[in-house]
């Protein structure tokens, strides 16, 4: 049964990457790079943020089962690359790659050219935390 939800999660980011690789988040290839010329499959490449643990399971799912080559995708998924993975994402190392939600502002701050396109959670368990003296009140 886990496995199963496991899967689902990756079937739903194997729309997500549907979507964004239609829409040619990578601009400098060159027209038929990528196609995975023996398979017939695209080649993309997604670098996760951390080693291969539960939470990347949907990510491994997907490509075992199959899922990702039945929608005409390789995806070569690496564990943790160099830095942070936004710039990877943005120098065109990487296709895709987890990473935090701030680092996304933080990213486009520094006029990095990536977009977020899949949330794995919904919630964050992060807070902002100021001193008592600042005079910040929580309303309820």
């Amino acid at each position: 049964m886990k496995m199963q939800a496991w899967a689902r999660c990756g079937i739903g980011v194997l729309l997500v990457l549907l979507v964004a690789s239609g829409l040619g988040c990578k601009k400098d290839k060159e027209p038929g790079a990528g196609s995975g010329a023996a398979s017939g499959a695209k080649q993309l490449s997604l670098t996760l943020d951390w080693v291969p643990e539960p939470e990347f399971g949907g990510f491994y799912a997907a490509r075992e089962s199959g899922a990702f080559g039945k929608q005409g995708l390789d995806i070569d998924i690496k564990p943790r690359g160099q830095g942070e993975t936004w710039k990877l994402v943005a120098t065109g190392v990487t296709d895709f790659a987890t990473t935090a939600a701030d680092q996304i502002l933080v990213a486009r701050e520094q006029g990095a050219d990536v977009v977020a396109i899949f949330a794995v959670y919904q919630t964050s368990p992060q807070a902002i935390m100021v001193h008592k003296a600042r005079g910040f009140h929580q309303d309820r």
